[in-house]
């Protein structure tokens, strides 16, 4: 994947950071500290591979350990140490945390579970935060970030629930509802470019990197 991007332009390497064994489980994870399994390694090493080419100037990342694992990761092929920030964190799902949904039904929240399964916005787990709070620090830190860096290439590291803040954003929709309708998996990769103008998303959720790291793992 090379990198060809106009001055003036900065692009936004958007990575979900890769497997827990939650992930794997489908435990909902939350804001919950769970490191890289084995499979996440492996998947953190592919994206660092397929960025190899791209002249990263900086990679950000969450404080937490799965997303400062996978980004130290791809920092080390540009030599280049990782920032963390305490607002790119993921999602705070309150008292459902490292739970499945199967056990979330066996303690008596099934009413609960589906209501917030089918509109998560008014819906929220019990101690969860809100998505008006999620989108709230994660366009913070985004602009905190766009102040260092008013062109080039940059990495963030983050989580599948709250980095769809960004990508919604970028196309110039309310991130609340709109988020909800982005899908990122593990190890994903995304681009958002910010013009001098406006922002839009070269792509999204590409996986296509990671076909090795399965085989391995």
């Amino acid at each position: 994947m090379m990198h060809n991007t106009k001055a003036g332009t900065l692009s936004v390497y958007l990575i979900r950071h890769g497997e827990t064994a939650w992930n794997a489980e489908q435990r909902i994870q939350g804001s919950s500290d769970i490191p890289l399994s084995p499979s996440g390694e492996a998947q953190s090493h592919a994206v660092a591979e397929r960025l190899r080419v791209v002249p990263l100037e900086a990679v950000y990342a969450s404080t937490m350990q799965r997303a400062v694992g996978t980004a130290r990761i791809i920092a080390s092929v540009h030599g280049l140490e990782v920032v963390t920030m305490a607002e790119l964190r993921e999602t705070c799902l309150g008292q459902w945390e490292g739970m499945t949904d199967a056990e979330i039904v066996a303690s008596g929240q099934q009413e609960t579970l589906k209501k917030y399964r089918e509109d998560p916005v008014r819906y929220r787990p019990p101690g969860a935060e809100t998505l008006e709070s999620v989108v709230d620090r994660i366009l913070a830190a985004i602009s905190i970030i766009r102040r260092q860096h008013a062109e080039g290439a940059i990495a963030i590291v983050g989580h599948g629930g709250s980095l769809r803040a960004v990508l919604a954003n970028a196309i110039g929709v309310p991130p609340v509802p709109a988020m909800l309708g982005f899908r990122l998996e593990n190890g994903s990769v995304s681009l958002v470019e910010y013009g001098p103008h406006r922002s839009w998303i070269r792509f999204a959720n590409d996986t296509c990197h990671l076909q090795n790291a399965k085989a391995r793992t």
